[in-house]
């Protein structure tokens, strides 16, 4: 018997490897599989950026569920929103603040033309 290895493998992992052979990667006895997905729609997950009173800034906003150009609004009055880009995950806007808009944090909400909507804080200074 030279050249011939004889490899012994216990039930449960012979059992695991043809599993894993058979039916792809799923491991044998997993359940919930595959993992459950993000759920569908309109999430906000933070802001690079910020305003300045008196001067338009660029920020993007990032999350996912953006589609057809959605519409943003602050609490702040006089700060116009313009969506440059909308990339589904991410959103590059141009902000317009007016002289003398007080700094601080505001509130912005957006909604997609599907009206889902979603609300973060963000910054001027």
């Amino acid at each position: 018997m030279t050249g011939r290895r004889i490899l012994a493998i216990p039930g449960v992992l012979a059992l695991v490897f043809a599993t894993t052979i058979g039916a792809g990667i799923v491991p044998s006895g997993a359940s919930g599989y595959p993992p459950p997905t993000l759920p569908r729609g309109l999430h906000c997950d933070h802001i690079h950026g910020f305003g300045r009173g008196g001067f338009t800034e660029y920020i993007n906003i990032f999350g996912y569920g953006f589609h057809g150009r959605p519409s943003i609004d602050s609490n702040e009055g006089g700060t116009k929103f313009i969506v440059l880009h909308d990339r589904g995950n991410v959103l590059i806007v141009e902000v317009t603040m007016g002289f003398g808009s007080p700094k601080g944090t505001h509130v912005l909400n957006i909604t997609n033309p599907d009206h889902t909507s979603c609300t973060l804080h963000w910054t001027s200074r």
